[in-house]
């Protein structure tokens, strides 16, 4: 279920495990962080997340700024939250949706909507997580219902991205929709995932919908496991509205 502390300061709850979210926008970045220590990170008003490692984080790019949450609903298990454009560049929606929760995995699919009313912007988000080994591949999926110039069309990011850590792993997934517009940035020990690689038209919405696996197992998720996943990503129709 989902705990709501304040506009954009959330948390996921099971009876094995949560995952506590700092959605505000503005200035910071959002910030995801699994099995959070309850004891050492305090009450949301000194929310911790953007200074651990084990963090996911959505942030806008070089010299930009997220827009403010105004608004927020939960329908069944999915989060949405609406960020107008206001003054800035752009407005976003994002919803969160637990696909898989135990007390060692959690899995959250991530739907975020961006739309401009400014002509000539190229608005991007960074996904990112550090702090450990980073790997990168593509997924071995079953290609026969694609169309052909996605089947033949160069990838700008792998499929499967992977952070490892003696403390647990971190995993992106990006499905044949997301990943042929998504720039890696990455290097040795970060994920920097940047989305939304193509212009964006006056009024046009654009949608990524990447997977978060998160693993505090203390081993390296099995690429098995990862190959399943992506395989259940694609899958997974596009929700009809976020």
């Amino acid at each position: 279920m989902w705990k709501i502390d304040e506009l954009g300061i959330v948390t996921w709850i099971t009876s094995e495990s949560s995952c506590r979210f700092d959605l505000r926008g503005g200035d910071g970045a959002f910030a995801c962080q699994p099995f959070p220590d309850v004891a050492k990170s305090g009450s949301h008003g000194d929310f911790p997340l953007l200074d651990s490692v084990s963090t996911v984080r959505l942030s806008a790019i070089e010299g930009q700024r997220l827009p403010e949450a105004s608004e927020q609903y939960v329908r069944q298990e999915r989060l949405t939250i609406n960020y107008p454009q206001g003054d800035g560049l752009y407005a976003i929606r994002l919803s969160l949706e637990p696909m898989a929760c135990s007390s060692q995995v959690l899995v959250f699919e991530v739907t975020v909507s961006i739309q401009t009313d400014l002509l000539d912007t190229h608005p991007m988000l960074d996904l990112s997580v550090g702090g450990g080994e980073a790997l990168s591949y593509p997924a071995q999926v079953d290609q026969d219902n694609w169309r052909a110039d996605l089947k033949d069309s160069p990838s700008g990011a792998n499929g499967i991205n992977l952070v490892n850590r003696d403390d647990g792993s971190v995993a992106i997934l990006l499905d044949r929709h997301d990943a042929p517009t998504t720039t890696s940035l990455s290097d040795a020990q970060h994920l920097r995932l940047r989305l939304f690689g193509d212009f964006l038209e006056k009024g046009v919405i654009r949608t990524a919908r990447p997977w978060i696996v998160m693993d505090r197992s203390g081993q390296p998720i099995a690429k098995e496991t990862l190959e399943q996943l992506f395989n259940d990503l694609e899958q997974r129709p596009l929700p009809l509205a976020t």
